[in-house]
């Protein structure tokens, strides 16, 4: 019998072999909560995968976070995440970031990563507890409810989302509430995974009003809407407040900005991203137009005007600019290439037809502003046989070289900008400068804190003209022209002329302020010999402009600081700048030195060009604000850290300081604690 032991032996040790081949060819899947350093959940059961949120703002955003491990040799394959369960508006549908992108995005706010997608939202988040039966799907198919909640299969390529062997995803679910109250979801994961074919995942979360979006719209010099524009629920602008594009050549493309503004000042909440705070989201109402934003049926049905840029929806409107926990300055919602500044610019286009006339549309904007949910926006323009304007920077002329010109790829602040209008036309005879008879130069669009009074503008009724840049940033300059017959140019692209002003220093400190009666002081310490306001010679401030911190170098050359300006009349800017800095800690502190009013002051930081941090805080007579450090490293790279706050929801530190202790030979000693 002993041949019998062996052959059980054998069959039973082919069987388990078989049985750890199966399962080594058979994807798994593990599920885990995942926790955000960021974002503060109230609480979690990782046996049930139940994710308490605690209390979020409504009009904000906290996202519930799953850890998805396929631990095996082989890809598993998500096919579907639905909700089957929820109450509340808004829970969003699902997302998904690869894992190891999260080190590149912003560790708060991961689905900010380009590499962000949607899973997909399988049924109607209006319904609930849909019975649910994941159907089999070929390849590039995924499951889909249709006809009431059917389960059914629709060709989507590239859809099912992969774990790679060994490797790991994140799954993420936003809560973006629109209503007070304690809300929830359930939802469930569909996959080919051999221990769990279904995942159920629950998240709930208490909203709580803290404040709200204000939405608002600026063009031409006109900001609305007015109350008086406003019945209910419904905001319709006056025709004689138009958005208008001027003359429009025939068959020409005119071409204009509509900038929508989201007003709120909401204030920081404990464990909720910053950057969501009061974000107004443009998005279809199905009880209005339905649109988001869009054209309102009826008015553009020969699609004269079209949109110049994506108008997918939702999109959000950030409130004025905030600084997060990470010192990431949060995006713009359509150019995610610049920081959030309040509002987001649309561009728009009208494509005048052969035929002179005034034509004329309706923007439609639906959005979660509370007062203004929907604002209808007169759009006109005048199709005519106009002169065409065309601005450009300024070129070199070999003919005059002593002549002042603008190379773009060396625009900087604190200098000017010079242009060109001396290739404008009239249509009738475009070699006839002669037609064309008069010149205005505006300029558009600038960086938020500029004050226009500073631009300094020459030449702003010929066709050469210039103005100074007092801050970095992003502006836009635009051009209109006059023919003989009085007849005005409109709004095209190549009537305008768009670029960024970037501070060619290394570190750039940037201070403005809000109130034109006061004045506040910027000043940059370097830390290595000095943590004291106003001594000298290591703090670079308005009585020390140009301190020699390393004698090899010049007056504010190389490693050693310069002031700009001591602007004495308000608003600022003041600016400092070191072109190459040394290794070392620099601190920036503000000072308020003269006035009365309560101010509220903003400080930018850039560093190697890109704007790094951006920071406010009002202050009151004679406080000094410790704002944040600059630590430059020996690779010629630096980082920003803040300073520890007083109060959890401000940035830096505030305390007394008298202006006898700073004055201009200043020792930089009182009893306050510096």
């Amino acid at each position: 019998m002993r041949w019998f032991g062996w052959l059980l032996t054998l069959v039973v040790g082919q069987a388990a072999c078989q049985e750890e081949k199966l399962t080594a060819h058979a994807p798994r899947l593990d599920v885990s909560v995942y926790y955000m350093d960021q974002q503060a959940y109230r609480g979690s059961d990782p046996a049930s995968l139940t994710i308490d949120l605690g209390q979020i703002p409504v009009y904000s955003t906290k996202w519930a976070v799953y850890q998805l491990e396929n631990q095996t040799q082989v890809p598993l394959h998500i096919s579907g995440v639905v909700f089957t369960h929820t109450t509340g508006l808004r829970w969003q549908e699902a997302h998904w970031l690869n894992f190891e992108d999260l080190a590149a995005a912003d560790r708060g706010r991961p689905f900010d990563s380009p590499a962000a997608g949607k899973v997909f939202y399988d049924c109607d988040m209006t319904r609930t507890a849909c019975e649910v039966v994941p159907p089999t799907c070929d390849k590039d198919e995924v499951p889909a409810l249709i006809n009431g909640c059917t389960p059914d299969c629709v060709q989507e390529k590239n859809c099912t989302v992969t774990i790679s062997p060994f490797g790991t995803l994140l799954l993420g679910v936003a809560y973006m509430p629109l209503e007070t109250g304690v809300h929830g979801i359930d939802a469930e994961i569909y996959s080919d995974a051999s221990n769990a074919r279904i995942v159920s995942l629950h998240a709930q979360g208490e909203a709580v009003f803290n404040d709200a979006p204000d939405i608002a719209f600026s063009y031409d010099g006109y900001t609305g809407p007015s109350t008086d524009n406003c019945t209910g629920t419904s905001c319709v602008i006056p025709d004689e407040k138009s958005f208008d594009f001027g003359n429009i050549g025939l068959g020409s493309v005119g071409s204009k900005t509509l900038n929508i503004y989201n007003t709120a000042r909401c204030t920081p909440f404990v464990g909720v991203d910053p950057c969501t705070l009061c974000a107004l989201t443009v998005d279809k109402n199905p009880n209005q137009y339905n649109l988001g934003i869009g054209f309102k049926p009826g008015t553009n049905d020969l699609g004269y005007f079209a949109f110049g840029a994506s108008t997918r929806v939702p999109f959000d409107v950030l409130q004025e600019p905030v600084q997060s926990d990470q010192n990431h300055v949060c995006a713009d919602a359509i150019n995610p290439n610049r920081m959030a500044q309040g509002f987001v610019s649309l561009p728009l286009e009208f494509r005048a037809p052969m035929d002179e006339g005034e034509y004329r549309t309706v923007i439609v904007v639906e959005s979660t502003d509370p007062d203004e949910p929907v604002v209808e926006i007169p759009i006109v323009a005048h199709a005519r046989n106009s002169p065409v304007a065309v601005a450009k920077l300024r070129e070199f002329d070999p003919q005059n070289p002593s002549e002042p010109f603008t190379d773009p790829s060396t625009i900087q602040p604190l200098k000017r900008v010079y242009f060109d209008g001396r290739a404008s036309y009239d249509p009738r005879n475009i070699n006839d400068p002669d037609l064309i008879t008069g010149y205005e130069w505006r300029i558009i669009e600038y960086p938020v804190g500029c004050n226009p009074a500073d631009f300094s503008h020459q030449g702003a009724n010929t066709p050469l003209y210039n103005f100074w840049l007092p801050l970095a940033g992003h502006y836009i300059v635009g051009l209109r022209v006059r023919n003989a017959d009085g007849i005005q140019s409109g709004d095209t692209a190549e009537s305008k002329v768009e670029f960024d002003a970037i501070p060619g220093s290394r570190i750039h400190v940037q201070l403005t302020w809000d109130d034109g009666s006061n004045d506040q002081d910027l000043h940059l310490f370097y830390l290595a010999e000095t943590d004291t306001l106003c001594s000298h010679p290591w703090d670079c401030y308005f009585a020390n402009k140009e301190p020699v911190w390393f004698s090899e170098a010049n007056f504010g050359e190389g490693p050693n600081p310069r002031l700009d300006i001591d602007d004495i009349n308000g608003l600022g800017p003041e600016n400092t700048n070191i072109d190459v800095p040394k290794p070392g800690t620099y601190r920036i502190v503000v000072h308020y030195w003269r006035g009365t009013a309560r101010t509220r002051n903003t400080v930018r930081v850039f560093l190697n060009g890109m704007q790094v941090a951006e920071y406010r805080r009002e202050l009151t007579l004679e406080q000094a604000w410790r704002v944040a450090d600059i630590e430059w490293g020996v690779e010629g790279g630096g980082s920003i850290i803040p300073y520890p706050s007083d109060p959890p929801s401000e940035v830096g530190d505030v305390s007394s300081f008298s202006t006898d202790s700073c004055g201009g030979g200043g020792g930089g000693y009182d009893d306050s604690g510096w």
